[in-house]
């Protein structure tokens, strides 16, 4: 009888598990956005994953080119960018792909990256149905924006997403940062805490446009990098700038 119990009670708990599984894994995040932002943080957003660090997110800026824009302070540990291939993924729809630095600056927290499939039969972000982030400078104070984080684990097995965050906020407040050497550069307030890991996350409004890039937290708000700051880092010359 109490065999029979102890079965009985590990087929129910293998049983929740896979029923909470099952629940997180269908779960309908299109509810949570407006469609045209769903789409855009789908086709335009992946994550990046360095091992025995962490994770912060991306954001696709060309497809084609295989460019992905993210923060810089994810790479601090770096002693040449040239190594970044060796400990740091992108994934993107489940599919892996290798990372290339190729401009970064610490004084922007931005850093500029390439990605190459992780093997021969590796698909392209075109393949996968990535399509470039579509900038948008103008914003409304106290308007909802939308972001979104996948957590990802690796193990023998494969990829495994443990976690994923819908995030809505709205703009409170900017704060410029006074630079001798750049001048001034201005982050937009956002009025929630974002969670560790959420850094290089897109700000979306309703369009699918994206306003900024989430970079920090400062107290109980979020910082985000806007469109405008993301441009000036790109324009720039200097392929490194740290």
């Amino acid at each position: 009888m109490k065999k029979i119990f102890c079965f009985l009670c590990a087929f129910f708990l293998l049983t929740s598990v896979g029923l909470v599984a099952l629940a997180d894994d269908t779960f309908d995040y299109a509810k949570f956005f407006p469609q045209k932002t769903f789409e855009a943080i789908n086709q335009s957003q992946g994550s990046f994953y360095v091992f025995t660090v962490g994770q912060t997110e991306g954001i696709i800026l060309d497809p084609g080119k295989g460019l992905v824009l993210t923060v810089a302070h994810l790479f601090d540990y770096l002693v040449a960018p040239e190594t970044s291939s060796k400990i740091c993924l992108f994934i993107f729809k489940e599919e892996i792909f290798k990372v290339k630095i190729l401009k970064i600056s610490q004084k922007f927290d931005l850093a500029l990256v390439q990605l190459e499939p992780k093997g021969l039969k590796g698909k392209s972000l075109i393949d996968l149905g990535a399509k470039k982030v579509v900038f948008q400078e103008k914003f409304s104070p106290f308007k909802e924006y939308y972001s979104f984080e996948r957590e990802f684990s690796f193990s023998i097995f494969g990829i495994e997403k443990i976690l994923e965050l819908p995030f809505s906020a709205r703009i409170v407040g900017k704060k410029t940062i006074k630079s001798l050497k750049d001048g001034e550069m201005v982050y937009l307030y956002l009025d929630k805490n974002v969670k560790g890991g959420f850094s290089g996350a897109g700000v979306f409004n309703e369009e699918g446009e994206l306003l900024g890039m989430v970079d920090a937290i400062d107290g109980g708000y979020s910082l985000v990098m806007p469109t405008s700051e993301i441009r000036n880092f790109l324009e720039r010359n200097n392929d490194n700038d740290k």
